[in-house]
């Protein structure tokens, strides 16, 4: 069981190969491809939320602070848009 809750918590999400750049008819470039990556943290999938932030700022060279802030920000959006869903129905 636990090496199936383990297995569980990393979720991947395939995409498709870039398209390349694209360029004005002057030949500057507009877009450009280049490969990016979300971490994502679940809260109720972390045993340690605030250990689990300062791990990932160290990783990603951010402030473990601003990270806090951004998650938090994050939660009340989300509980922004529960509210306003659930009022809806």
């Amino acid at each position: 069981m636990r090496m199936l809750s383990e297995n569980n918590r990393i979720r991947l999400h395939r995409v498709q190969a870039t398209r390349g750049t694209v360029v004005d008819r002057n030949g500057r470039v507009l877009i450009d491809s280049r490969p990016s990556f979300d971490a994502v943290l679940v809260p109720e999938d972390a045993r340690n939320v605030e250990g689990t932030i300062e791990n990932l700022a160290q990783l990603l060279n951010q402030s473990a602070a601003d990270m806090q802030r951004a998650a938090d920000a994050d939660e009340h959006a989300a509980r922004r848009s529960r509210r306003s869903r659930s009022s809806a129905t």
